[in-house]
C-alpha cells in the first residue's frame, strides 16, 4: 500500500514538472530616454593647471532648464586680469554657448554640436581662436579645452565644495 502511494506521488510530481524552457518575452523593452542637461557643470570650479601666482575660477548656475550661466575669471594677487561671462542657452532645439570676454560688448556664439550626459563640444569656424570649446566631466573633476588650427589649450578643474 505504501509503495502504491509512493509511486502515485512520484508520478504526480513528475507530471507537474514543466520540461519546456521558459518562453523569452518577444517584447523589446523600450529604452527610457536619458535627459541630457548641463547640471553636471553647476557649482564652483578652480583650475588646477594654472600658472604659478594665478587663480582661475568658474562659477556655473542654472537659470532654467534652457539656460545656464557662468562667470569665469582669473586673479593675479588681488587683480582680476581676465573675465568672461558665458550663457549656455537653448533656443528651439539648438544649444548655443555665448561668450562675452573682458572688454567686449558683443558675445561670440558657438553652436553645441556634440553632447551627452557628461560632455559637450561647440564650434564656431568663423572665430579666429578658439574654433572649438569642449567640456568633459571626469569623476568629480572637469576638463575644458579650447582648440583651433592645430592648437589645444587644456583647462583642468577641481570642484570647490562650499
Amino acid at each position: 500500500m505504501h509503495k502504491s502511494i509512493l509511486l502515485i506521488l512520484i508520478v504526480f510530481i513528475f507530471s507537474c514538472k514543466n520540461n519546456n524552457p521558459p518562453e523569452v518575452s518577444k517584447q523589446v523593452k523600450e529604452e527610457v530616454p536619458v535627459a541630457i542637461n548641463f547640471d553636471w557643470l553647476l557649482g564652483d570650479w578652480q583650475r588646477s593647471n594654472e600658472e604659478e601666482g594665478k587663480v582661475t575660477l568658474e562659477h556655473w548656475n542654472k537659470v532654467s532648464d534652457t539656460e545656464y550661466k557662468c562667470l569665469g575669471y582669473t586673479m593675479k594677487e588681488k587683480d582680476t586680469i581676465w573675465r568672461e561671462n558665458v550663457s549656455l542657452v537653448k533656443v528651439k532645439e539648438q544649444w548655443s554657448f555665448d561668450v562675452i570676454g573682458m572688454g567686449d560688448s558683443l558675445s561670440t556664439s558657438f553652436i553645441v554640436t556634440e553632447m551627452d550626459t557628461v560632455s559637450f563640444a561647440c564650434t564656431n569656424e568663423k572665430n579666429k581662436f578658439p574654433k572649438k570649446i569642449s567640456y568633459f566631466k571626469n569623476g568629480t573633476n572637469m576638463r575644458a579645452e579650447i582648440s583651433g588650427d592645430g592648437m589645444v589649450i587644456p583647462f583642468e578643474f577641481n570642484k570647490i565644495n562650499k
